[in-house]
């Protein structure tokens, strides 16, 4: 089975998002045809980020399901972002009410298939995963930082401390890292070992980080998957996204 993959497309980036529905699926079309391989599969797997508003990214979906049989996605964290007052209102200042919103909207298309714990099967071939979520591991482990230094690069240099938003009896606030991460990485243990094909978004091996990443703030763009990655084989594949850039890796 051959599969299409991206990532990160951010589509707001390249798609205004006050136009009509007519212009903003013209301007899509373009986009996508221009990254269409030359010889393109019936599956694409999308392994997050398609950007920061859902009406858009229903649109976008709808598009590449003129070109694409079957979609497999997960989420990012920018699928989490509330960029403006607007969706802040929207969704109560909760990104994971605009998640869910969007996960409905991908829902009611036609072979869009979401990945949060679970498995779907593709002509034989089965896909699981989850967005997942980065770690402190990387900067504790390699770097020897403390957690606390770890929780003040999260606050100093991510759009993520300041942009999701979860409501706490009442009041918004930051996401607590440490608790969605165990809670994604439970639900990546569920379906890993089952799965033909893994989606996740965050990057589960830093080892093979580009030289340019290898700094304590590179924790964010990754979680401990290492001790998941020794007990695949030759037969698997692991996609992911979040780092914009492309990574090949060979079963040893």
């Amino acid at each position: 089975m051959n599969i299409d993959i991206t990532s990160d497309i951010h589509i707001d980036f390249w798609v205004g998002i006050n136009g009509s529905v007519k212009k903003q699926q013209k301007i899509m079309r373009l986009l996508v045809e221009k990254l269409l391989p030359e010889e393109k599969s019936d599956t694409l797997v999308i392994a997050g980020d398609i950007g920061h508003y859902n009406h858009q990214n229903k649109l976008m979906f709808e598009v590449l399901r003129e070109y694409y049989k079957d979609i497999v996605w997960v989420h990012g964290n920018h699928d989490l972002y509330m960029v403006s007052n607007a969706v802040k209102h929207k969704f109560n200042y909760n990104s994971f009410d605009r998640l869910e919103d969007m996960i409905q909207l991908a829902d009611k298309i036609d072979g869009v298939h979401y990945l949060n714990g679970n498995t779907v099967e593709i002509d034989g071939v089965k896909f699981g995963g989850c967005g997942m979520w980065y770690s402190y591991d990387y900067a504790m482990q390699v770097w020897n930082m403390p957690q606390a230094e770890c929780v003040y690069m999260w606050n100093t240099y991510l759009n993520d401390a300041n942009l999701i938003r979860v409501p706490y009896n009442g009041i918004t606030g930051k996401i607590d890292n440490e608790a969605y991460s165990k809670e994604q990485l439970e639900l990546l243990k569920k379906v890993y070992l089952q799965s033909d094909v893994i989606v996740t978004h965050i990057n589960p091996d830093w080892e093979n980080f580009h030289h340019k990443w290898r700094m304590p703030e590179s924790t964010f763009y990754a979680f401990d998957g290492r001790e998941m990655l020794k007990e695949l084989n030759e037969n698997k594949m692991w996609i992911f996204g979040h780092t914009h850039d492309k990574y090949f890796y060979s079963h040893p």
